[in-house]
């Protein structure tokens, strides 16, 4: 993720890319705050969170990082399960909550997947989805600082949303530890799919967010072209 160039050495003033349009972007109608922002945001990955999470798929062998990750998987099951109970999904909740039950008791705390071979799925969601599918407007499209790509509509759940997943924990130190190891998991895993980013890093993650965000919210994607602004063309199998 790190560029030829330092913009961290002013990473609110470095220059928006020479590629971006002078034709705002529909979907980003703050394309110049939020590019100032991404490029803050790569910097800080490249000098912390990346090197953290080569360093944890080296020291933790993928047979206790795939324990890891079904823990974290099972409490998304949980948050899944309520939001798409918020949405009228029975079926839906009842998987989630059923793979949540299941794992929980006889996957010993999540660690084990043994919902699976019931057949049980589950379909991840949260509060963000559940406002979209209550009809609430996404609003411009927003990189936040750290946390990367989100909407109006859903940066305003992020507080909310989060008490539906890893703050049942009460005791504050143990709760900051185990967001700590979730968000080098997540980075970690997003390791291997960095290679399929072709173009302009900024436009290709945020068609990509966009279209994702909207397919789970039930909106039809299919006429939405992806715009990564490059010559380059995209294949579905490079992701």
């Amino acid at each position: 993720m790190a560029q030829e160039e330092d913009p961290f050495d002013d990473p609110f003033a470095a220059g928006v890319s020479s590629d971006v349009s002078p034709l705002a972007h529909e979907d980003d109608p703050w394309e110049n705050f939020n590019r100032k922002m991404f490029l803050f945001n790569e910097k800080m990955d490249s000098i912390a969170l990346k090197p953290a999470a080569q360093t944890y798929t080296k020291v933790v062998p993928k047979a206790a990082r795939s324990p890891i990750r079904r823990f974290f998987d099972n409490l998304r099951d949980f948050k899944s399960g309520v939001n798409n109970i918020l949405q009228w999904r029975w079926r839906e909740a009842g998987h989630n909550l059923g793979r949540f039950a299941l794992n929980s008791t006889l996957g010993v705390g999540g660690f084990f997947d043994v919902a699976t071979s019931s057949e049980l799925t589950g379909e991840s969601s949260d509060l963000g989805i559940t406002l979209a599918r209550w009809g609430v407007p996404e609003g411009p499209y927003l990189m936040l600082p750290f946390l990367g790509p989100s909407t109006v509509r859903d940066a305003s759940i992020l507080y909310p949303d989060s008490y539906i997943g890893l703050n049942f924990i009460d005791h504050r130190y143990t709760n900051w530890s185990v967001w700590g190891v979730r968000i080098i998991d997540l980075r970690a895993n997003l390791l291997d799919y960095e290679e399929a980013i072709v173009g302009d890093r900024y436009n290709f993650i945020r068609e990509f967010y966009l279209q994702s965000r909207r397919a789970k919210a039930g909106i039809d994607t299919r006429d939405q072209d992806f715009d990564f602004g490059a010559d380059e063309d995209w294949d579905d199998d490079d992701w």
